[in-house]
């Protein structure tokens, strides 16, 4: 009885911070239209001129090529090898080389396929999810790379960094998955054959759907961390540019350039890593027409941001030599010691809701670590 009270009061607390936030969210539009007018506005030409022809002509090609059943040759050549290797799910392997090649959301579209299919089990989909929701080549390298850092081999290096980091991940973890998954998931599904103007057609038409479906995480998720923003000091410039991180990675990547030196060059790689509470939200849409669950997605991407955000900063001090990177440090070593309360705060906070979920869902939480 008094686990269920404890529970209620709980949900009831979540609810209560939902609804205070969603108030928030209604009065700061109130009282700030242009402020939030100009927040839209500014997602908006972000995705017109960057994400959006980055990202549309890859899924176009990807559920193209998906629909044509052209990946099941390199399911039973790399499949089994890989699966052995890494400790991935054989029929993941697909969708692994989807989300690299073409990004999120394309590979939690092929795992949430697949497991409709009967392809995939609950646990191998799942865990399908954490290897195959990445960042396509085309926004690190065309975007963060070239037109925020003005270094090509920059991008080229955090989209790399954000695969080594994902492998790196299955391999410290294969011996405790490896008897699941090495075995070849016989499919009860039969695919039917499809034309290439159907297959065509359909990859367009879906395709479209999805970009929209992006630009309104990215329109929305914008408006939100401005409200954030709002009530944040321009001078604390690493907080900002980390709850951009955090919240949407096109944004927290923009932010992170203007922050600039070896932060700047670390967030920008947490923010490829991770991809944000947005692109989570994606798969969370695509998943919800199934039983499947985002928890493991979402501790997995976390871990591979943040090794994503190491790798790059050692890059940064290493092979990138700037004018601006003494000014940087300089700024850093100006910045009052009040400032860092105000870490030490978001730090004591975060680590007593992490305790007290701990406390709550222990063996959730350590069953969804020890099972990536």
């Amino acid at each position: 009885m008094k686990r269920k009270s404890k529970i209620k009061f709980f949900f009831d607390f979540a609810t209560l911070i939902t609804a205070f936030f969603s108030i928030g969210f209604i009065c700061f539009q109130l009282m700030f239209p242009q402020r939030t007018a100009g927040a839209v506005r500014e997602a908006l030409i972000s995705s017109a001129t960057n994400v959006i022809p980055s990202l549309f002509p890859f899924m176009v090609i990807s559920r193209f090529i998906i629909a044509l059943g052209m990946l099941s040759p390199i399911e039973n050549t790399l499949g089994k090898g890989m699966s052995k290797l890494l400790g991935i799910p054989q029929k993941s392997v697909s969708s692994l080389l989807i989300g690299i090649l073409s990004g999120f959301p394309i590979g939690a579209v092929t795992v949430c396929e697949s497991y409709k299919k009967g392809e995939m089990t609950k646990d191998e989909a799942e865990f399908a999810l954490c290897v195959s929701h990445n960042t396509g080549p085309a926004f690190p390298v065309g975007v963060v790379g070239v037109l925020l850092w003005n270094n090509k081999n920059f991008g080229v290096f955090i989209y790399f960094s954000q695969i080594l980091a994902m492998l790196f991940l299955c391999l410290l973890k294969r011996k405790d998955r490896r008897g699941l998954y090495i075995r070849n998931t016989v499919p009860n599904y039969k695919a039917k054959k499809i034309t290439a103007s159907a297959a065509l057609t359909s990859s367009v038409t879906s395709s479209a759907s999805s970009c929209v479906g992006i630009v309104g995480f990215i329109v929305i998720f914008k408006v939100i961390t401005e409200m954030i923003l709002s009530f944040i000091p321009i001078k604390f410039e690493l907080i900002r540019t980390m709850i951009s991180a955090v919240a949407e990675f096109s944004s927290g990547s923009a932010s992170a350039a203007e922050l600039g030196g070896a932060a700047g060059a670390a967030f920008s790689g947490f923010a490829v890593g991770f991809g944000g509470i947005s692109a989570l939200m994606q798969a969370c849409a695509l998943t919800a027409e199934t039983d499947l669950s985002i928890k493991k997605c979402a501790l997995f991407k976390s871990i591979q941001g943040a090794v994503c955000a190491v790798m790059c900063t050692a890059y940064y001090n290493m092979f990138i030599k700037e004018d601006h990177v003494m000014e940087v440090y300089k700024k850093l070593e100006t910045i009052q010691v009040n400032n860092f309360k105000y870490i030490a705060v978001l730090l004591v906070c975060a680590a007593a809701v992490i305790k007290y979920l701990g406390k709550k869902h222990k063996n959730t939480i350590q069953y969804t670590f020890f099972s990536l």
